[in-house]
């Protein structure tokens, strides 16, 4: 299953492509919350101090939800592309059981999904700092 999980991983990093428009999404909640939803949300609560820190922290906590969500799936993609071009095929026609070849696949989009989120947290965090 480690091999599986490391082909896929090295697949999914190795195409920056794909790798940029799983994170295209997380970089459509970051322009929608600084476009629309905070200056919208400091002008309801005028009255409120940190409010800045609190809704900076909201729009972390959704760009995260949604880069891990678009990585992982962007990194399961993998795996229809072999079933697309019959690679499938070859893995079970090798002395490699169904079940972990699954599991390589969703151990895979596992891994690439902590690493993009810790990149984006990261970057969030720096955006949060930065900004007081």
């Amino acid at each position: 299953m480690s091999n599986i999980m490391t082909r896929n991983c090295m697949i999914y990093f190795r195409n920056k492509r794909g790798v940029l428009v799983s994170l295209i999404g997380a970089l459509i909640v970051v322009i929608v919350y600084v476009v629309f939803l905070s200056s919208n949300l400091k002008s309801s609560y005028p009255n409120l101090n940190g409010l800045d820190y609190l809704v900076n922290s909201w729009a972390t906590a959704g760009l995260i939800a949604v880069a891990s969500i678009t990585t992982t799936l962007g990194s399961l993609s993998i795996m229809l592309r072999d079933r697309v071009s019959g690679r499938r095929k070859d893995f079970l026609c090798s002395p490699v059981k169904l079940g972990t070849l699954a599991g390589g696949y969703v151990t895979s989009a596992y891994i690439v999904g902590v690493i993009m989120s810790a990149i984006t947290f990261f970057i969030s965090e720096l955006y949060i700092a930065s900004s007081g």
